[in-house]
């Protein structure tokens, strides 16, 4: 049995690791990766936390803060029901885009003492300004390893928000507020009977639509401060971007449709019972962003 070649995602998760590797341009950090595997080997990222205060930051190696791992760790095992699924640490600018041979061996070595099936080893590389992040499976019994792609689930993890508010006073989270992928291995769309994530024709079938739908959602997340933002799919696997009252009351419901760019997102304002479905939408020099804030604030009460 060959290690997989694919690492699920969610966006948030990725964009987490962007930001804390940005945040140590020229040291190595690092931190953990939770989620569970499925029954074929695959890792599904489901949370990632980084470096604790007391973190060991060098040139060439990072040490976790062990204490600040016990903690996090035992309530995302104990309460949420994640698995320690891996690990991952940064090479920042050192040019080395996998793992070392220390990072194998290491693995290998405590993949035997745990009696580890599988183990997922992320590695980050960056500039200045841009981050990118490569993907490696191990399997039990060997240490050699799989370069594996991303598949990307464009919206935020369902355990974002609520572990975050459950760590509150223990977490430690990114100075960076921004994410910067670059140079990224995406598994491309599958179409022709294999699973795709979204209809036929749907706007986010174009992979670089997944920036745009994510910069979409930070606008909406600036507008609410208050309330949780989120990315859902429907039962038709329509994308909605939605904002909630922490009592999970939904305040603004924001689909897109079918036909989106070229037909309007549909934003209903729940609470007055207000839906905006068309009027005024235009393309703004052919960009999706700057029709939707537009678009959004023409509307808004």
């Amino acid at each position: 049995m060959k290690p997989a070649d694919t690492v699920l995602v969610y966006q948030s998760e990725l964009d987490y690791l962007s930001r804390c590797i940005l945040d140590y341009p020229h040291i190595e950090t690092g931190g953990q990766l939770f989620g569970y595997w499925t029954s074929a080997g695959v890792p599904v990222v489901l949370y990632a936390i980084g470096p604790g205060d007391n973190a060991n930051h060098q040139t060439t190696f990072f040490n976790q803060d062990l204490n600040y791992l016990e903690k996090v760790g035992g309530v995302l095992v104990h309460e949420f029901g994640l698995q320690h699924i891996g690990e991952w640490h940064s090479h920042h600018q050192l040019g080395l885009a996998h793992p070392s041979g220390h990072d194998a061996s290491t693995i290998y070595d405590n993949m035997l003492k745990h009696r580890l099936r599988w183990f997922l080893l992320c590695i980050g590389n960056c500039t200045n300004t841009t981050s990118t992040i490569n993907a490696f499976n191990f399997i039990e019994n060997t240490p050699r390893y799989q370069e594996s792609q991303w598949e990307v689930l464009p919206m935020e993890s369902p355990f974002r928000k609520v572990v975050d508010r459950r760590l509150k006073q223990v977490l430690r989270h990114p100075y960076t507020k921004v994410s910067a992928l670059v140079g990224m291995k995406y598994k491309s769309t599958m179409v022709h009977g294999v699973k795709q994530h979204y209809p036929e024709g749907y706007w986010l079938n174009e992979k670089s639509n997944n920036k745009v739908l994510k910069q979409m959602l930070d606008f909406v997340q600036a507008q609410y401060e208050d309330f949780v933002c989120s990315v859902s799919l429907d039962k038709n696997k329509l994308v909605h971007i939605l904002a909630k009252e922490e009592n999970e009351s939904t305040v603004v419901d924001i689909l897109f449709p079918i036909g989106f760019p070229k037909q309007s997102p549909l934003i209903t304002f729940e609470a007055d019972g207000f839906c905006a479905s068309g009027l005024g939408w235009h393309s703004i020099d052919g960009a999706i962003m700057p029709s939707f804030v537009e678009y959004y604030n023409a509307h808004r009460l």
